[in-house]
């Protein structure tokens, strides 16, 4: 649905420009050896940034377009094409609560306010472990 295709395109902003995670993986197995991983030897890192912007699989890549996910595209990618939340062992547990939230903050504040982003500072990414708005998202808030 289309409500739903938002949340989907927003999830993937929102990692450009809040505090998603950047990257996802295992660094280090402190605990031991785990599915061919000795203990302190590096791991496998995941650039969700990267993979959500691969051309691969996503047409235009780099554009906003919520209505690229009306057609059931999530259900047609590869496993972890799309990854907003990890995935495996390690997903984040708390993207069933993160949804909901999304969704019902939106439509509140959606409902009351139009945003309408500051052309400065401009959006600039700080990537680290989390991928965060170097100088924060500057918006007008306009009453409906």
């Amino acid at each position: 649905s289309f409500p739903d295709s938002q949340y989907y395109e927003t999830l993937d902003v929102t990692h450009a420009l809040h505090a998603g995670v950047n990257a996802v993986g295992l660094l280090y197995n402190w605990q031991g050896p785990t599915k061919g991983h000795p203990a302190g030897e590096p791991g496998v890192i995941a650039e969700i940034r990267v993979t959500h912007r691969d051309g691969r699989w996503y047409a235009d890549p780099l554009k906003f377009e919520p209505q690229r996910w009306v057609d059931g595209l999530a259900k047609r990618l590869p496993r972890y094409a799309y990854f907003p939340f990890g995935g495996g062992p390690r997903i984040c547990i708390g993207n069933t609560f993160a949804l909901l939230e999304a969704s019902l903050v939106l439509a509140t504040v959606a409902q009351q306010y139009r945003f309408t982003l500051c052309p400065e500072p401009p959006v600039v990414a700080a990537p680290a472990v989390t991928l965060r708005p170097k100088h924060g998202i500057w918006a007008v808030l306009q009453s409906r």
